[in-house]
């Protein structure tokens, strides 16, 4: 088994008190999902062209083990199997997972990353919120190293969560969080899935914490806060900084951002990031990306 932590991957800056429900164990193995033990089991299923399910490979032994139980279910609630739809059907014994979460994944041509991301987000959500802690997944026919970074991206954007300011409820349970995911499959060597995980985790993990920054409060993540977190992620990531302030943005004539930024007690300032590869060539364009808080 090869085992992964997304923390163990280049971090885009745990900056903040943050609750991003990422933190559970990743892995690969070689072995059988149908025969591995886990509180859910995701299994992706495929449409033919005229948009029908094909239970083939492992959906049909799933399906056998439960006495046809998984495709009569998949009929009565109507399952579509299009990107991003799921089913829970609980294995009653039948099966080594308590439950299989039936994701899914379209048709053979619409196979890719972006399919995988959608449809892993949808069912590790799925599985979370019945209860499951640790969950085995299964991978498509025909999946590469790409396929498998967006089920990672998918599996770690379903799981956040940002509840850094919930409340608490008399008698309520505490949420259920992940603690382990492991994909168990037979397609893809050592380096892909190194790649797979590394570029996955690094993508959501970014994403994650985007999310985190957009859901505080304007009272709590202030301009100057903004561009203290700017140059702590700089740092690690190996980017250079520069934090304009309202000095700095008078000198260079941005009037626009001053008026604005006069409707709070708060001043503004701007954030200049600079990425410059060891390796660059001359002569080649810069990029530039410009957004605003």
């Amino acid at each position: 088994m090869r085992e992964w932590n997304p923390q163990d991957g280049p971090a885009s800056g745990p900056l903040m008190e943050q609750d991003i429900a990422m933190t559970f164990a990743l892995s690969y193995d070689s072995g059988n999902p149908l025969k591995t033990e886990a509180d859910a089991l995701i299994l992706p299923i495929r449409t033919d062209d005229s948009g029908n399910l094909i239970f083939a490979g492992l959906t049909a032994e799933a399906n056998s083990s439960l006495k046809g139980e998984l495709r009569q279910l998949a009929a009565d609630n109507r399952f579509t199997g299009k990107p991003g739809s799921r089913m829970v059907v609980p294995t009653v014994g039948r099966l080594k997972a308590r439950r299989v979460v039936l994701t899914g994944v379209g048709s053979a041509e619409t196979l890719d990353g972006e399919t995988l991301r959608k449809a892993w987000g949808s069912a590790v959500t799925a599985a979370r919120d019945a209860g499951a802690t640790k969950i085995v997944s299964a991978l498509p026919e025909g999946s590469t190293s790409a396929t498998l970074e967006g089920a990672v991206q998918g599996a770690l954007l379903g799981a956040y969560r940002f509840a850094t300011y919930h409340g608490t409820v008399k008698n309520e349970k505490p949420a259920v969080e992940i603690e382990s995911l492991s994909f168990v499959d037979r397609q893809l060597d050592e380096a892909a899935v190194k790649t797979a995980f590394t570029r996955g985790n690094a993508l959501a993990d970014a994403v994650n914490f985007a999310r985190s920054l957009t859901h505080e409060p304007g009272g709590v993540l202030s301009p100057a806060r903004v561009g203290e977190i700017a140059k702590e992620v700089a740092k690690k990531a190996g980017l250079s900084c520069e934090v304009f302030g309202p000095k700095e943005l008078a000198k260079m004539g941005a009037e626009a951002i001053l008026t604005v930024g006069k409707g709070s007690v708060k001043p503004p300032c701007m954030i200049h990031l600079t990425y410059k590869p060891k390796v660059a060539r001359k002569g080649i364009r810069s990029i530039g990306l410009v957004g605003e808080q």
